[in-house]
């Protein structure tokens, strides 16, 4: 045999088994691949027989000698080469042939009538929302229409409030003359000056109504609707007002009179007066002059301020100082049985309370002239006001 060494056959069964190349009979995977092979439509089929895969980058072929006869050399080897150990083989995995779907037929169709109304229906409107529109239309129009009508009646409401109020008092007036009359006639029974209290009294009820319902603020208007007959009331309401101020001071000016009627004829008197007294008369008459003095200062502390009766006012204080003085004169004159003294004095006396009642009389007859045509003209600006009133805004 050549010393000569050849190398084996790549082909020879035998050098792949010992390559770990190929076995001798197929792996369990490789039966599976071929039973999927032969399962396979041929489209779709892959090689029969697969090309080898090329040997292992670090195996290393070591070349041998041999005598010429494979099996019953002596000779010897060298070592065999040691195939790397393989990796161990994935489980088969059946492999399903691959199937295309069933279609699925279309669903039948469905009849129209069946259907709800709004999927059966064509429009492309619904009926809820022309209705809701229709309605939303007719409350703007009937607004329109109603909310200026309704601000008109709101105005005629509260010019009705302030002729009610403005015909009470100017029905009123004729009383309160009567009242006047009563107050600041001479000839006045105290009864009539009496009765005259409630005359006064309700004239300043029904002044004070006027006064009231003038005072009240004016009905609000929604924005974008028309607010002239309101604003129109504007100046009804202030002159309304005036009208009834102006007859609350009259009413106020009559009760002044009633004071100064009743209070000017108990000042200055304590009552009968001796000219001659003992000294048990002397002291009973210190006390009570004593105490028609002190009731005096009270009488005037409460008389009212009016333009009318100032100067009765000023002869009334002067009056007042002069009787406390003269209470003083008149003791010592009792005291001193000075006769012609004490009745000096007493003259004086009933001098001052003359002189008092004719200033009080003329006090009041100047506030009845006064007083009757402040009335009179109070009576006219009422029907005028009352007149506008009336006539259409």
């Amino acid at each position: 045999m050549s010393d000569e060494t050849k190398q084996p056959n790549p082909s020879s069964d035998w050098f792949r088994e010992a390559l770990g190349e190929k076995s001798s009979t197929p792996s369990p995977t490789e039966e599976l691949d071929l039973l999927a092979a032969e399962n396979t439509p041929p489209s779709d089929a892959e090689p029969a027989s697969p090309e080898p895969s090329p040997p292992p980058e670090n195996m290393t072929v070591t070349m041998i000698r041999f005598d010429g006869d494979p099996g019953t050399s002596t000779s010897s080897f060298d070592p065999i080469p040691v195939v790397p150990p393989r990796e161990p083989d994935p489980e088969p995995t059946a492999v399903m042939p691959v199937r295309k779907p069933k279609p699925i037929p279309p669903p039948p169709p469905v009849e129209d009538t069946e259907l709800a109304k709004p999927l059966r229906s064509k429009r492309k409107f619904r009926w809820p929302v022309v209705v809701v529109l229709g309605i939303a239309i007719v409350a703007v129009g009937v607004a329109a229409a109603w909310l200026p009508r309704a601000v008109n009646q709101e105005a005629t409401a509260v010019r009705q409030s302030y002729y009610n109020a403005a015909a009470g008092v100017r029905n009123y007036l004729p009383t309160a003359q009567t009242g006047l009359d009563a107050i600041t006639n001479p000839a006045s029974e105290p009864s009539d000056v009496a009765g005259a209290v409630a005359i006064v009294t309700q004239l300043d009820s029904v002044s004070l109504a006027l006064e009231q319902v003038t005072g009240q603020p004016l009905p609000s208007v929604l924005p974008l609707v028309p607010s002239g007959p309101i604003d129109r009331l504007k100046p009804l309401r202030d002159r309304g007002a005036i009208l009834g101020s102006a007859a609350s001071l009259q009413a106020r000016r009559l009760a002044n009179a009633y004071v100064y009627r009743t209070s000017a004829p108990v000042l200055l008197d304590p009552g009968p007066l001796p000219p001659v007294a003992d000294t048990q008369q002397v002291n009973d008459i210190s006390v009570r002059l004593a105490s028609s003095l002190a009731a005096d200062a009270a009488v005037i502390a409460d008389l009212p301020d009016d333009p009318s009766f100032d100067a009765l006012m000023t002869l009334i204080r002067e009056q007042h100082d002069r009787y406390g003085n003269w209470q003083n004169e008149y003791l010592s004159a009792l005291t001193s049985e000075d006769a012609d003294s004490a009745t000096t004095l007493l003259n004086e006396l009933a001098g001052m309370k003359s002189e008092l009642a004719s200033a009080n009389q003329s006090a009041l007859l100047a506030f009845r002239s006064e007083a009757d045509i402040a009335i009179v003209d109070l009576a006219g600006e009422l029907e005028a006001y009352m007149a506008d009133l009336t006539r259409t805004p």
